[in-house]
């Protein structure tokens, strides 16, 4: 099956330091191209906004303090939102043909491909109890196609059941928490307190709901 190319989301796996590089060409390349670009659905000083803002919390974090590090992680959900946001004006305006894509700053994906499929239960690179009561920082491996991911914690390690893509606590009594987000950082932030938690996660496209990842011991402050 074949199908246009698109713009590729995989810069949603860079690290930080990345992710700022590649917001800045974006954001120049963007303004070189402003015949082609001319109405961004984020404003190109906002999207400079957010690559600045992002740029000093990471500059700020470096010496490791709780409220600091907090601020970039929410710094880098800002920066995802409004860069993923520009990524489908770019896919409208582009329409398929590569050379406008990469005229963004943005990549493009390859034009083989195959239908959806659902999608493997994500990898977790990072589950860090964060410096506060209740709290914990999350990370997953970057998917392409995934549109959401549902984050899980227990009090025991039974793996998370999902009945026809739907949840619920009555056949998962033990869930204590979830988030449901677009994003594969987030941060639990209200979590009992010195408990002995399992985290979980599962991701979703138009193709539907991965088995959850296998239960990962997680013990909260």
């Amino acid at each position: 099956m074949t199908k246009k190319p698109a713009v590729s989301l995989e810069f949603k796996n860079l690290s930080i330091p990345q992710e700022i590089i590649f917001g800045q060409k974006v954001i120049n390349d963007l303004t070189a191209n402003a015949a082609t670009f001319a109405t961004p659905d984020v404003p190109i000083a906002t999207l400079q906004t957010r690559n600045d803002d992002l740029q000093t919390a990471a500059n700020e974090a470096a010496g490791g303090d709780h409220a600091k590090v907090q601020a970039m992680y929410a710094a880098d959900r800002d920066w995802d939102t409004a860069f993923g946001a520009e990524a489908d004006y770019v896919d409208r305006i582009a329409n398929g043909a590569e050379a406008t894509i990469l005229l963004s700053g943005y990549k493009a994906t390859k034009s083989e491909t195959v239908p959806a499929s659902i999608p493997a239960a994500p990898d977790v690179t990072v589950s860090k109890v964060n410096a506060a009561p209740g709290s914990v920082h999350v990370e997953v491996k970057f998917q392409q196609g995934t549109r959401t991911y549902i984050y899980f914690f227990s009090s025991t390690n039974a793996p998370i059941v999902l009945a026809e893509n739907e949840f619920s606590f009555t056949v998962n009594p033990a869930v204590v928490s979830f988030i449901t987000d677009n994003h594969r950082k987030v941060d639990f932030n209200n979590l009992p307190s010195g408990a002995n938690l399992f985290l979980s996660v599962a991701a979703q496209n138009n193709a539907g709901t991965s088995v959850p990842s296998a239960p990962i011991a997680i013990k909260t402050l």
